[in-house]
């Protein structure tokens, strides 16, 4: 049985014999639909792409979607809401299987071509219905395809505007889970609900934003976007959030990178985002981490690589915590704290010769850039650092004994405190 639609008068009545035309065309829909679907397929990459069951998915609505339009034709008039609902319905089915707007748009404009080349062929040797069909029938088409474009995108729109507050819920249970643990699984449930593997390593990134980062609410979002834009999606940020005045994002570690191919990758990734926002003072990277325990070490390790790196290289901007762990380890032992301070309580009571020690350090053992840094002459240095052996009985030439006099120096910068802010 045909099924009855309402309609509100737009257009003007057919004449009886196109009237027969259009119900003999509505009568093939089925037909119509399969000749628009191998057009949209050979048209539109991502209908080209369809699997089995989305492709008789859009078939049947294709079907629906013709005989709608031929009932709007003999009707003179507009869909009832309810046909138009149920376009709104399709629309959404779309958009949760991952199809654009674009596509989508495009396929009903589409469409529309496909039912008026149709209607054109069967007119042609006609002249009399050709006329009315161009001029009574075409104005009705584009009135109808608008009317279709824009249920469509609004009903899409909706949609994803739904699944964007979803997400953002789920964002806030997932950085809740890391931050802030109440209940077993919690971190789990989110995260497969956003698509995360929640045993997969991750690593945190972290900006320190200005001292009113929330001046301009749309900041983290624009921050997001632009770090999107520069990964693959296998390699894009899964979450991000807002803590203690930083912005976290934790992306996934790619299986078989190595560790400092990876660390170079997302280094450029941070240099990036701090020439593209001012806002932010500083990037930090973590360590891999999984699980709501490793994602919170991980922010932690990239929220303290930016106040261990400002305090050892002060107007420095990214830094990773891989510089800086072993300095931290330093730091919580007491036995290796204290040893650090015997070292260099030796030459402390002679501070030219401390000053002499970090600029050499800093210099990377460079004894022209070093005493050039200094201001004095090469020679001079040479019997600084000499009497520096001999005061500690050292060697410079002791790889051993020159690494532990590098982290007791770095120890000994990190006690000073924080430097300036650098904007």
């Amino acid at each position: 049985m045909t099924e009855q639609h309402e309609f509100v008068s737009d257009a003007q009545p057919l004449s009886p014999r196109l009237r027969r035309l259009v119900e003999h065309l509505r009568q093939d829909s089925a037909s119509l639909s399969e000749r628009m679907l191998q057009t949209l397929r050979t048209t539109i990459p991502e209908y080209g792409s369809l699997g089995d069951s989305l492709a008789q998915d859009v078939y049947r609505a294709g079907v629906k979607n013709a005989e709608l339009w031929y009932d709007s034709l003999l009707a003179g008039g507009r869909p009832h809401e309810d046909n138009l609902r149920w376009i709104g319905r399709f629309s959404q089915r779309r958009h949760a299987q991952a199809l654009s707007l674009a596509a989508l748009l495009q396929a009903y404009r589409t469409g529309t071509r496909v039912y008026m080349d149709a209607m054109l062929a069967a007119v042609r040797d006609q002249p009399a219905l050709a006329g009315e069909t161009l001029f009574h029938v075409s104005p009705f088409l584009l009135y109808y395809s608008d009317l279709m474009s824009r249920t469509v995108s609004d009903a899409y729109l909706t949609e994803h505007t739904r699944e964007l507050l979803w997400k953002e819920q789920l964002q806030a249970r997932l950085s809740a889970a890391v931050f802030n643990p109440t209940s077993p699984g919690a971190f789990e449930d989110a995260a497969r609900a956003l698509g995360i593997a929640p045993d997969h390593p991750h690593v945190a990134l972290a900006l320190r934003l200005g001292p009113s980062p929330t001046a301009d609410p749309t900041l983290p979002g624009q921050i997001l976007e632009a770090l999107v834009a520069t990964a693959p999606d296998d390699i894009a940020p899964v979450a991000r959030s807002l803590h203690h005045g930083h912005w976290l994002a934790w992306l996934p570690v790619v299986a078989g990178e190595p560790a400092d191919a990876r660390e170079r990758r997302l280094g450029e990734r941070a240099r990036s985002l701090l020439r593209e926002f001012p806002q932010a003072e500083a990037a930090g990277l973590g360590l891999p981490g999984a699980g709501a325990a490793g994602w919170r070490t991980s922010a932690e390790h990239a929220m303290g690589a930016i106040d261990l790196g400002r305090r050892l290289h002060k107007g420095g901007a990214n830094f990773r915590y891989s510089d800086f762990a072993l300095d931290t380890l330093m730091r919580q032992s007491p036995e290796m704290s204290g040893l650090c301070g015997e070292m260099i309580a030796c030459i402390a009571a002679e501070p030219q010769l401390l000053e002499t020690l970090e600029a050499y350090f800093e210099h990377r053992q460079n004894h022209k850039a070093t005493a050039a840094a200094l201001g004095i002459h090469r020679n001079t240095l040479l019997h600084r650092l000499a009497h520096i052996e001999t005061m500690l009985g050292a060697s410079f030439d002791d790889m051993a004994w020159l690494s532990r006099m590098y982290l007791a120096l770095r120890q000994r910068r990190l006690s000073r405190g924080t430097p300036p802010p650098l904007h």
